[in-house]
C-alpha cells in the first residue's frame, strides 16, 4: 500500500512541475497576457463579413421645375439601379422641394410593373395609372421618366409598355414614337439647355449710316463781250 501511495504522490508532483514549465499560472483571477506571449493565430485580424451595407448609392431623379425639368438628389437602393430610380421617381417630390415649385406630371398611382434592360434599351413597364394625364403633361411625364433612366448606369434608351403592351408616346414636338428614346427627344425640357440669347431684355440694336452727298457748284458762264461799230 505505502508503494502505490508513493507513486501517487511521484505522478502528482511530475503534473505540478509540467504544468509550471508550459507556464500555466495558478492566479486566483484571469489575467493579462503581454501581446508577445499570444500566438500569432489568436491575433490575426479577421477578414470582414460581406453583409450589405446599409443605405445606397447617390443619384437622381428628374421633377418638373418652372420651365424644364429639374435635377433633385436621392439615396437610391443599394443596387443603385433603373428600377430604384424610377421607384423613386414615382414617390414624387419631397415636401421641401414641392415648397420650392418642384412638381412631378406623373399621376399619383402609377406603378412600376417591370424595367427589362436588353443591350441598353430599358423598357418600361407601368399601370395605366399612367394614362391619366394626356398631351404636354403626359409629354412632361414621359421625359422625367427617360432624363431618370438614362442617368443610371448602362441604360442609353428607354421604350414604354402599359400593363405589358409596348405604346407610343409623345416626344417634344408632340408627335408619337414607338422609338427608343434618348434626352435628345425633348430638347425644350432639358434642364442643361441654355436660355436663348437676350431673355427678356432689350430689342438688339441697329446702327443706320447716312450718307449725305454734296451737289457740285453751279456752272458760271461767262458774258460774251458786246460787239463794237466799226
Amino acid at each position: 500500500m505505502s508503494g502505490l501511495r508513493g507513486a501517487t504522490l511521484a505522478l502528482i508532483v511530475c503534473t505540478f512541475l509540467v504544468l509550471v514549465g508550459c507556464g500555466v499560472s495558478n492566479d486566483a483571477s484571469p489575467r493579462d497576457i503581454p501581446a508577445r506571449d499570444v500566438p500569432f493565430e489568436l491575433v490575426a485580424v479577421a477578414s470582414p463579413t460581406d453583409t450589405p451595407t446599409e443605405g445606397g448609392d447617390a443619384g437622381q431623379i428628374f421633377l418638373v421645375g418652372p420651365e424644364r425639368l429639374a435635377a433633385a438628389g436621392r439615396t437610391l437602393g443599394p443596387n443603385g439601379n433603373a428600377f430604384d430610380a424610377i421607384t423613386t421617381l414615382l414617390a414624387g417630390p419631397t415636401a421641401e422641394e414641392a415648397a420650392q415649385g418642384l412638381r412631378t406630371a406623373i399621376p399619383s398611382g402609377t406603378r412600376l410593373l417591370a424595367a427589362d434592360l436588353q443591350d441598353g434599351v430599358l423598357t418600361i413597364d407601368l399601370s395605366r395609372d399612367f394614362l391619366v394625364v394626356q398631351g404636354v403633361e403626359q409629354r412632361t411625364a414621359v421625359a422625367q421618366l427617360v432624363f431618370t433612366s438614362t442617368g443610371t448606369d448602362d441604360v442609353d434608351r428607354v421604350l414604354f409598355a402599359i400593363d405589358g403592351t409596348l405604346v407610343q408616346v409623345p416626344v417634344d414636338d408632340g408627335s408619337l414614337s414607338a422609338e427608343p428614346l434618348t434626352r435628345f427627344a425633348y430638347p425644350s425640357l432639358d434642364p442643361t439647355r441654355l436660355p436663348p440669347p437676350n431673355p427678356g431684355g432689350a430689342p438688339p440694336t441697329t446702327t443706320t449710316t447716312t450718307t449725305t452727298t454734296v451737289p457740285p457748284p453751279p456752272e458760271t458762264t461767262a458774258a460774251a463781250p458786246a460787239a463794237t461799230g466799226g
